[in-house]
């Protein structure tokens, strides 16, 4: 099963983890990395700024999303998105 964990801060950085297998990278463009994740099914997203509007843009591409935000600290939470 192939999991997706995003994190969405200056840099964006996506972790795949596929059948014991991972794999790390980084988007600079907050557009490309919207490009990329409209490509996904599902993924969660830890984000510490600009919750609203990701969150606003995230739905805009059609996503369901679901906020924890008694994840980590008071600034950042993590998002649970799925179509």
């Amino acid at each position: 099963m192939k999991t997706v964990s995003v994190r969405y801060n200056k840099i964006v950085t996506v972790i795949t983890e596929d059948n014991r297998q991972s794999s790390v990278f980084t988007i600079k463009s907050k557009k490309s990395a919207m490009d990329f994740l409209s490509t996904l099914n599902s993924f969660e997203m830890h984000i510490s700024s600009n919750i609203k509007r990701v969150v606003s843009n995230l739905e805009k591409l059609g996503f369901n999303v679901s906020i924890d935000e008694t994840f980590g600290f008071d600034w950042e939470c993590k998002l649970y998105v799925n179509r």
